[in-house]
């Protein structure tokens, strides 16, 4: 039985595409819920085909931080990861106009200035950075959804948690994005399983359920 948190992600995939992904329009994008390290993980192929995975921590957050954070997530997918991947993934999804939902997101979880990781290769965009690229109207339509949902951004330390983790397929291989580190993993069949999994700082990467990369110190 699909979740509440499935049910209603996959209405807002649907919404956004039609919206502002026009490009997508042709791509099967899937959308599922579990328990995992990050707060969202998602993964395309090369065959347009692409999948969405939320962490079921994210199951009581309301729907504007939900936007916010599945927006990034498909503007993955239509930039495809291109370096700097997590900069141009805020980029992109601002550009189509949801940047009050990313800037929002961002708020909800306290990152309230950029995060720099891959040893300031990339970087997430905080509120204030995000704030700085609205126009009036958007800045405007943020602060009504902060005071609708009596959020007030302030500088208490961000989530711990992972933002996203992105898994990308093509002709047969697989690369991973994670937290801005791209890590290739070679040739990996399709009906091949890749996990992600962070535990006190420690990523482990796994195919078919054996590790293949331990990362330290993400960021």
């Amino acid at each position: 039985m699909m979740s509440k948190l499935a049910h209603k992600s996959r209405a807002l995939v649907r919404s956004l595409r039609r919206w502002a992904y026009p490009d997508l329009q042709s791509w099967n994008i899937e959308v599922g819920t579990r328990m995992m390290s990050a707060l969202a993980e998602v993964y395309w192929s090369s065959t347009g085909t692409a999948k969405i995975m939320l962490s079921k921590a994210v199951a009581g957050w309301p729907e504007p931080a939900l936007i916010g954070l599945i927006s990034h997530e498909i503007s993955h997918i239509s930039t495809r990861g291109e370096h700097p991947a997590e900069l141009n993934a805020d980029t992109d999804a601002t550009q189509r106009g949801l940047g009050v939902y990313v800037a929002f997101e961002r708020a909800f979880i306290g990152r309230f200035r950029d995060q720099s990781i891959r040893g300031k290769q990339d970087r997430y965009l905080g509120y204030v950075s995000l704030r700085k690229r609205l126009s009036a109207a958007e800045l405007s339509a943020l602060d009504q959804l902060l005071g609708d949902h009596s959020l007030v951004p302030d500088r208490r330390a961000a989530s711990s948690v992972p933002h996203d983790i992105a898994v990308s397929r093509s002709a047969g291989r697989a690369s991973v994005l994670v937290e801005g580190r791209h890590i290739d993993l070679g040739r990996v069949p399709e009906s091949s399983d890749i996990k992600i999994v962070t535990r006190d700082g420690v990523t482990q990467i796994l195919v078919d359920e054996i590790v293949v990369t331990t990362l330290h110190e993400l960021g």
